[in-house]
């Protein structure tokens, strides 16, 4: 299929084939081209020839292709797999790094205390024991908690005085800590990592 549109005084030749589209000029003009599978769409203006619009399928992750943007919220959930993040939706999705949003503290000024599941319901937990200066502490990690699954807590002398007063630290069953029924932080200013991997504990 040929086309050929002649202003005054340009004249401009369009040549259509199934898969490309063609323009040549007898003298300088503007053109903008576009197209869709099976029309084209002509419209002049003394400067602008404009086409209609090539269809352009979805990119992929190994096929180019075109692309939306993702919105701000898109980006900060993290689970959309067809669009592509903006500087302000990547600006976004990181405000809550390093900012203390997944840090859970609980502060612990008691001589017993069981822990509960909001003690470990985030990336990062700590156990800020205060009663050291005080009297001795006894922690109890109830067997539901270990078998819940996957979890990590530091429990830290934060009175600094756990040589006088100890920390103990134990499981409600036969759970293990690093194959030991219990734990003890003796030593001023001392903390512990302790990961579970659903059955027992273990330092780390």
């Amino acid at each position: 299929m040929e086309i050929e549109l002649t202003t005054n005084p340009s004249k401009i030749e369009v040549s259509l084939t199934s898969n490309q589209v063609e323009v040549s000029l007898q003298s300088p003009m503007q053109i903008e081209v576009s197209s869709t599978p099976s029309l084209i769409s002509l419209s002049v203006t003394p400067a602008i020839l404009e086409l209609g619009t090539f269809n352009v399928s979805q990119a992929t992750t190994s096929v180019q292709g075109k692309v939306e943007l993702a919105t701000s919220a898109e980006a900060v959930a993290g689970t959309d797999t067809e669009r592509a993040v903006t500087p302000a939706g990547l600006a976004a999705a990181l405000a809550g790094v390093g900012t203390g949003a997944a840090l859970n503290i609980t502060t612990v000024n008691e001589a017993t205390y069981t822990l509960l599941a909001a003690d470990i319901a985030n990336a990062v937990n700590i156990l800020n024991i205060t009663y050291t200066d005080t009297g001795t502490v006894t922690i109890t990690i109830p067997s539901a908690l270990i078998a819940a699954g996957e979890w990590t807590l530091l429990i830290k002398d934060a009175d600094l005085n756990a040589a006088t007063n100890n920390i103990t630290i134990q499981t409600e069953g036969a759970e293990k800590i690093d194959e030991a029924a219990t734990l003890t932080i003796n030593i001023n200013g001392a903390a512990v990592n302790l990961f579970c991997d659903g059955s027992n504990l273990f330092i780390y």
